[in-house]
């Protein structure tokens, strides 16, 4: 990976968690922490989807997900600094997330998390010795719904939300339903296992003093696998001939529009500006042949204008009834106009304009008539820069929230965008820290299939960060060792 990929993963992940690009990454940890390191024992995880109707009738097509649960397979290793003048610095317990722990927000990014039995190393000064328990993999089984969360986008895994939003990039690019249902595919995205682990700095009486916090965040593929039906066929289309006595008759209908809406996705919006919003399109009616539209729109700042103002244009759209016409979506930025109209609510209105083109006709009507309009609320919301710990600069986030393996044969291969990253891993020598440092412990790993096997890990990255005002309760505290008499 590029150090730009990593760069645009960092800031993925901190906008996602609320923390700022410069404290995401691949690892991070805080004071009494030397690492925090997950390796994923197998870095590919398979769900099964499959057209289930076995019929023709594509109106009848049902696309069902046949996985029911996933089994993540990782193992993770804690090495706390060597602290001396009081008593250990011993291990805290561990956490494993989908998604992307942060040491400062915890799990402001992690969709599912569990209990993760993580190897440690720390010096224990009352027996004047390293303790060193090796890590190993372990298995971690989870319910395929928990990984829904429709508030974590970034982050969720929603196998059956992923292929139809890749079925409507096929459909907008000129393909239709059809082809897309009758094909064996698979569509592979990226998502992430982490961990969030710490130590804790212990006085004289077994109470703790400091706590620091460590997390790793690892890539992983999740692939769909799609099963197809090749017996699929349009439906014929029927129509009922006027005056006929109920007579039906199958044959050609010309292209006419009937209904058109436009649909928001955030039926309102309550966040920061400029943000580029989703709004969906319907248009339904009779026949074959291909749709263009237009998106006019003014709002509180621009009432007075008399022609609204085209935010959107779409290139020609395949319209075919009997396939339900044709349902698209286009992207609105909001505009930042300024601090005199933050948390101030504006009223917009949108009107959408369509021209069409019969299947046997050779260009499109001459004049885009207007179907639908849609009335908007939205309001921006100021940026807060936050210090944290008193220090300059802070952390700064957004306090505005939105509205919202196997054989492939003759199928095929779709690679969508990655979501979210991880920074490159560059360790300081110990001379920089100032201290002598043991020499760390490798992670006992088991094997995986010869199919999917994970990635040689490179050298773990050492970041640091203030610790936050946390509070919790220690696991297991050691006993205080016997006080010598002088």
């Amino acid at each position: 990976m590029s150090k730009f990929t990593h760069a645009v993963l960092a800031a993925s992940i901190a906008f996602t968690a609320g923390v700022s690009p410069a404290a995401a990454g691949n690892m991070i940890v805080q004071d009494g922490v030397q690492s925090a390191d997950l390796t994923p024992a197998q870095s590919v995880y398979t769900v099964e989807l499959k057209e289930m109707s076995g019929g023709s009738n594509l109106n009848a097509a049902n696309v069902q997900v046949l996985t029911d649960k996933v089994t993540f397979r990782a193992s993770g290793m804690l090495v706390c600094e060597k602290i001396t003048g009081i008593r250990p610095n011993a291990p805290l317990g561990a956490d494993i997330g989908f998604g992307a722990f942060n040491p400062t927000f915890g799990d402001a990014g992690v969709v599912h998390k569990a209990e993760f039995d993580i190897g440690v190393k720390y010096y224990n000064n009352s027996q004047n010795e390293w303790v060193n328990d090796p890590a190993a993999v372990q298995n971690w089984e989870v319910p395929l719904n928990s990984l829904k969360n429709a508030g974590k986008p970034d982050y969720e895994f929603d196998a059956l939300k992923i292929f139809n939003a890749e079925m409507q990039k096929f459909i907008d690019n000129g393909g239709t339903k059809l082809d897309f249902l009758k094909q064996d595919r698979v569509i592979e995205v990226e998502r992430f296992l982490s961990i969030y682990t710490g130590c804790r700095k212990l006085n004289g009486q077994l109470e703790v003093t400091k706590l620091g916090y460590g997390t790793d965040v690892e890539p992983i593929t999740m692939k769909i696998k799609y099963k197809g039906n090749p017996n699929l066929l349009e439906p014929a289309i029927v129509a009922v001939t006027p005056g006929g006595n109920n007579q039906v008759n199958a044959g050609y209908q010309p292209l006419k529009i009937t209904y058109a809406a436009i649909t928001p996705y955030a039926p309102s919006y309550v966040g920061k500006c400029p943000a580029n919003l989703k709004f969906r399109v319907q248009i339904k009616g009779q026949g074959k042949g291909h749709v263009k539209f237009r998106v006019h729109g003014k709002s509180d700042e621009s009432w007075l204008t008399e022609n609204l103002t085209q935010i959107y244009e779409s290139g020609p759209r395949i319209f075919n009834a009997p396939e339900g016409g044709t349902d698209t979506n286009f992207f609105y930025e909001v505009p930042f106009s300024g601090q005199d109209v933050l948390n101030k609510t504006i009223n917009h209105q949108f009107r959408l304009a369509i021209t069409w083109k019969d299947e046997k006709a050779d260009t499109y009507e001459t004049h885009y008539q207007t179907f639908a309009t849609k009335d908007w609320k939205r309001r921006c919301t100021p940026q807060v820069s936050v210090g944290i710990g008193g220090q300059p600069g802070g952390v700064s986030f957004d306090n505005g929230q939105g509205g919202q393996g196997g054989n492939n044969a003759g199928g095929l291969t779709i690679q969508a965008q990655p979501v979210a990253p991880s920074l490159k891993k560059v360790a300081p020598s110990a001379a920089q820290r100032g201290e002598e440092k043991p020499a760390r412990a490798a992670p006992a790993r088991m094997e995986t299939a010869p199919a999917e096997r994970a990635p040689t890990r490179a050298a773990p990255a050492r970041q640091t960060e203030p610790a936050p005002m946390l509070q919790i309760a220690p696991r297991a505290a050691e006993p205080a060792p016997a006080r010598s008499t002088r």
